[in-house]
């Protein structure tokens, strides 16, 4: 099993007393075509070949493609989950689809159901949080994710940040209504109890 640094951190925070056991650090692997070959020798089931070898990583959430040589940017390479609307209807209007090239890969993300709920949240959040507490949520928000995605999810820091998004939320409360049209959320309705101007 391959483990990755942000994932060992929490375990040892759990318990400092486990062994983690890291192949990709001892084992003389240094590719992906040899770790598929490793895993087809050993009868371990693989969901990639050495034809279609980028990874996928998904959850309820999110669902991320990446590969160096990524060719294709059709409907082949993207498996939507959203359970906040109809899979059909977000895979046919492409929300969520971002696309981006870094120095070491191309990578191909679909987050459907968190696009909506963002674009969502931040409306309600336009009506009942000030300027400045917006101001200070957002800055909060990039450290909150620096530190997730570092493994730090045990941290003084995160869990003082849990505090401080709780009691900015306690108002964020009422309806939006989104339009989806070709890999847009755009929104067309909004109200909330707790509105801060009339």
């Amino acid at each position: 099993m391959f483990i990755y640094v942000p994932f060992e951190l929490p375990f040892f925070a759990l318990n400092p007393e486990l062994n983690v056991v890291a192949p990709c650090r001892a084992w003389d692997i240094t590719g992906r075509e040899e770790a598929i070959e490793y895993a087809k020798k050993h009868n371990v089931p693989v969901p990639v070949t050495k034809k279609s070898i980028y990874s996928r990583d998904g959850n309820l959430w999110h669902l991320s493609h990446e590969d160096f040589q990524f060719r294709s940017t059709g409907r082949s390479c993207h498996q939507l989950y959203c359970s906040l609307s109809s899979t059909k209807l977000v895979e046919d209007m492409g929300v969520g689809r971002v696309d981006m090239v870094g120095m070491k890969s191309r990578e191909m993300y679909d987050t459907p159901g968190g696009t909506i709920l963002f674009n969502a949240v931040r409306e309600l959040e336009s009506l009942t949080l000030d300027r400045e507490m917006m101001q200070v949520k957002d800055s909060l928000a990039i450290k909150y994710a620096e530190l997730v995605y570092a493994g730090r999810w045990f941290n003084p820091l995160r869990e003082s940040m849990d505090a401080f998004m709780e009691k900015t939320t306690e108002t964020t409360t009422g309806s939006v209504t989104v339009k989806l049209y070709k890999g847009s959320v755009t929104v067309t309705s909004r109200k909330s109890p707790d509105r801060l101007y009339s």
